[in-house]
């Protein structure tokens, strides 16, 4: 199968998920993340905001913040740039790119030295491959900053279906380092 054939049939497994599954096993991925020691170690996570039949982050940044660290997430600028902003609470999020959920504003960029991301995607290897939806956003922002000296824990949490053997990745792609699913 080719990147193409694999987010096809990705797509078509999310769709026939409900919102009720969806919830409940975001819930149970985020419990199993926060026993992680990259989680307890971090102290800044870069998340992205669930679009579609993502497994919810709300979770997550939730807990982020009650357990003091310091939350971002990603948004779209221009020419295939994305960012990473700090904040500290929902009310600061609107649609944006392709109606994905990003900051209101431009507050203050996150540019810290050690990260642990949450890294979207739709199909994850056992080897950490990732195809993500196609416009390089995160391979593009990751490699940026690890040239600056970053450095990424970068975290999957996926749907068992979503989780290959082996996937065909191309030497650009960054590789998640931990994969969550049950």
């Amino acid at each position: 199968m080719n990147k193409e054939d694999v987010r096809t049939l990705v797509k078509e497994q999310k769709r026939k998920m409900n919102k009720e599954g969806i919830t409940s096993y975001s819930s149970a991925i985020s419990e199993e993340f926060f026993k992680q020691p990259f989680y307890k170690d971090a102290s800044v996570l870069y998340a992205y905001l669930s679009y579609n039949q993502e497994i919810e982050t709300k979770f997550i940044i939730e807990r982020a913040w009650a357990d003091g660290k310091t939350v971002a997430v990603p948004k779209v600028l221009s020419d295939g740039v994305m960012e990473f902003y700090e904040i500290k609470s929902f009310d600061e999020i609107e649609l944006g790119y392709q109606g994905i959920p990003e900051p209101k504003g431009d507050g203050p960029v996150a540019a810290y030295k050690n990260v642990l991301i949450l890294m979207p995607g739709l199909a994850f290897d056992k080897t950490g491959g990732r195809i993500g939806y196609g416009g390089g956003f995160y391979d593009r922002y990751i490699d940026r900053f690890e040239k600056r000296g970053t450095t990424f824990t970068k975290v999957a949490l996926a749907y068992d279906f979503q989780v290959f053997v082996d996937l065909p990745i191309d030497e650009f792609d960054k590789k998640v380092d931990i994969i969550l699913y049950k």
